[in-house]
């Protein structure tokens, strides 16, 4: 007996020392793929606010050679205003507004003024006349007196009293000579850059990549911002700062003013969330770059971390069991501290499972099945990809639809400061080709009508050009939906561009699968394809449409827009490319048989996702209490089993109906053909009845089995609960480990 003790004691101590290295090293592995992580992304994040803020001063200091040349030209020779008024006009698109301002005594007439400006307006290049709406020669107009004063130079805000936003500009003099042969002012070249010009370049190179981008002034006041009340009110964030007891806000505030590089943590002014910002001056001006990056959004393996911390919990589970049996071991052992060892073991086994929900449920497994797109750079990448794959690519007709669009773009580009090859494309780029139509969606209230379908009403757009899309239909359908009403709400059209807003009524179909519930995750996938099937058109999402499109901002839902038991954790955009293996009927019949057949290979799918993940609250009152009424009803049966004799069986039959009209109900209330992660806990139940009714069988026997019999079948009350808790840990671990 010793002996068989001994070697149970050796065992539990090989196995604490195991457990313990075990959780050694799987919390140092855990511990350093954190901070590994974080500081890649740190790193990352850095560099891409350092490339963005390069890149902006880039895109403003192209305003210098432009003003100077032209500037260099009027001190050279005298131009008339046909000449000057058509030099303007070709002033780059990049630039929002490109204009000269006269001396009043260089002209004819020696009290006129004459300043033509072109500048764009409600999307069009117009040109208007500044003597007729200010005085420029007024002390105030900064932008006009400061370039006689200190030459040519970039002037900021404050300086410009122009009717538009203007951030920034660039203003240079120019001289004539008088009849003296001296030189005398003679006017000033100005080109200016809006906030809105400056927030496309923004949002077009870093819109959704991770987090979101603004620009600060030296003194803290918000220039650019994805949403506009933050930069109409300019002072938000020094309200903030001077209201807010977090140091780091300060900090900020003395880093900008002394135009350093750094990064800070602090709750987001968007949605409060525990963020990291990095910031970076922006040459040739005094502004600084800051990129917003939620720790929400922190990519992170889940998966690979999950497992991590599963293991090291069992580790953990193991290593304490273990020293509770090998305490127990060195103590003599009555009923009373056998009860007290079974009820310690259960309550560890059963921390650990509650933990492995938590774990689960914070770290869910899931895998995307969707291309997601997440930002422009990535839209245009992906349309790249797609362009070059399709091997039936109709290239004579693209090149028809898309000469003018690629004449027009590079006539601009000769005129155009040096600005980098890849933004210049970016800029450019506008979907305008024949098969890409932009497409966005809005959905203002959705419900779950059954288990696998979607009640949904929501706002869907799309926009045409003009020759680009003439030989194509307007219009969309929903593939997945059973019942569709589209009513045309809204119909414009701006100079090339027409603008259909539909509102939408839909029952969407939807694949869902159960097998891991409660925590499962539900990727609510609303498909929209264009009504001309018989084309090659793309549907690419309206990113531009939407202030913020990182997933974990939700665009494209309403704030009112609530799934009763659910938290909507993302949404986003994507693709799935689908190779159809039929032609759908389109093709033509001749005498030699079928020819012309459209195919319709390596087709990307555009797909609105909606993540969501559901809440455990109503499972646990719904679902396990249940269950865990049925395991302690049967407990009792167990304790009382050798009082009632083959009474335990009635006993055993009615809690057996009863979890049957248990499980009848949770079956009804989810359609699923595959055994769900809590359905096996129904299976746990009926195989303790048969256990139950087992035991008892055989205590009631006349021949004496010492492991049955020993202190009135003490030892099967005793591994009850740790046998139930140890199995669902194990069936836990199969499902989503």
């Amino acid at each position: 007996m010793k002996t068989y003790k001994r070697l149970i004691q050796s065992i539990l101590i090989i196995l604490c020392l195991l457990s313990f290295t075990a959780t050694i090293f799987l919390s140092t592995r855990y511990v350093q793929y954190k901070r590994k992580a974080l500081e890649t992304i740190q790193i990352d994040a850095q560099k891409e606010t350092y490339a963005a803020a390069k890149k902006i001063g880039e895109f403003v200091t192209t305003l210098a050679p432009l003003v100077n040349n032209l500037a260099r030209k009027l001190s050279e020779k005298t131009l008339s205003k046909k000449e000057i008024i058509e030099l303007l006009r070709k002033k780059p698109v990049t630039i929002s507004g490109f204009g000269v301002s006269f001396a009043p005594q260089v002209l004819d007439s020696p009290d006129s003024r004459y300043a033509p400006y072109y500048a764009e307006k409600n999307g069009t290049q117009e040109l208007s006349q500044l003597e007729l709406e200010i005085d420029y020669t007024k002390p105030e107009c900064h932008w006009y007196h400061l370039p006689f004063k200190k030459g040519a130079q970039f002037l900021e805000a404050p300086s410009w009293n122009l009717a538009e936003h203007i951030l920034i500009g660039f203003a240079a003099p120019f001289y004539k000579r008088n009849t003296e042969k001296k030189q005398i002012p003679a006017g000033v070249v100005f080109a200016t850059q809006t906030a809105e010009h400056i927030k496309h370049m923004l949002t077009t190179i870093y819109l959704g990549k991770k987090g979101y981008c603004f620009i600060l002034s030296h003194d803290c006041k918000i220039l650019v911002h994805p949403f506009d009340k933050y930069s109409q009110e300019q002072n938000k964030l020094q309200e903030i700062m001077n209201s807010s007891q977090e140091p780091a806000l300060h900090t900020l505030a003395q880093q900008v003013a002394s135009r350093k590089a750094g990064v800070i943590e602090y709750q987001n002014e968007i949605n409060g969330h525990h963020s990291r910002l990095f910031f970076e001056p922006i040459p040739s001006t005094s502004w600084v770059l800051c990129h917003v990056f939620p720790y929400d959004e922190i990519p992170f393996d889940k998966n690979q971390s999950r497992q991590t911390i599963m293991l090291l919990s069992l580790a953990l589970l193991t290593l304490f069991t273990c020293l509770m049996l090998l305490i127990a071991s060195f103590i003599k052992l009555n009923t009373v501290r056998l009860w007290i060892t079974s009820f310690v073991v259960s309550a560890l086994l059963l921390f650990e499972l509650v933990a492995l929900w938590y774990i689960i449920w914070h770290m869910p497994p899931y895998k995307k099945d969707l291309i997601p797109i997440n930002d422009k750079v990535g839209l245009y990448a992906f349309l790249d990809t797609i362009a070059h794959k399709r091997a039936t690519y109709d290239k004579e007709y693209l090149q028809k639809h898309t000469a003018h669009e690629t004449k027009k773009v590079s006539t601009e580009a000769r005129h155009e400061p040096k600005l980098s090859e890849n933004i210049q494309r970016i800029l450019h780029y506008r979907y305008k080709q024949h098969g890409y139509i932009p497409t966005g969606i809005y959905i203002q209230h959705m419900k779950f009508i059954t288990e696998n379908q979607l009640e949904m009403t929501a706002y869907i757009w799309q926009r045409y050009f003009d020759t680009i899309h003439d030989e194509i239909s307007r219009g969309f359908v929903l593939p997945q939906a059973a019942v569709t009403k589209i009513a045309e709400v809204y119909h414009t059209k701006e100079h090339d561009t027409e603008t259909i807003i539909w509102q939408v009524r839909a029952t969407i179909n939807q694949r869902i699968l159960y097998v891991k519930y409660p925590f499962d995750i539900k990727d609510i996938q609303i498909q929209i394809s264009h009504k001309d099937f018989n084309q090659k058109i793309i549907l690419v999402p309206d990113l531009a449409s939407y202030k913020i499109i990182h997933p974990t901002a939700l665009p494209g839902l309403s704030k009112e827009v609530y799934l009763p038991g659910w938290f909507i954790a993302n949404s986003y955009f994507g693709y799935k490319i689908t190779d159809y293996d039929t032609a759908f009927g389109l093709y033509s019949y001749g005498p030699l048989g079928i020819y012309k057949q459209i195919e319709k290979c390596n087709q990307p799918e555009l797909y609105y996702n909606i993540t969501a993940q559901r809440f455990l609250l109503n499972t646990l009152v719904a679902d396990l209490l249940p269950l865990a009424i049925i395991a302690f009803l049967l407990f009792v049966i167990l304790v009382s089993s050798t009082v009632q004799g083959y009474a335990v069986l009635g006993s055993c039959a009615s809690v057996f109906f009863g979890a049957i009209i248990a499980q009848a109900r949770f079956r009804g209330k989810i359609e699923s053909y595959n055994l769900i992660y809590f359905e096996t806990f129904y299976l746990v139940m009926y195989g303790t009845i048969l256990a139950i009714v087992l035991v008892s069988l055989l205590y009631m026997l006349k021949e004496k089995i010492p492991i049955i019999h020993y202190k009135q079948n003490l030892i099967a009350k005793l591994l009850y609960w740790p046998a139930i808790l140890g199995i669902l840990l194990i069936i836990t671990f199969r499902y989503f480990y």
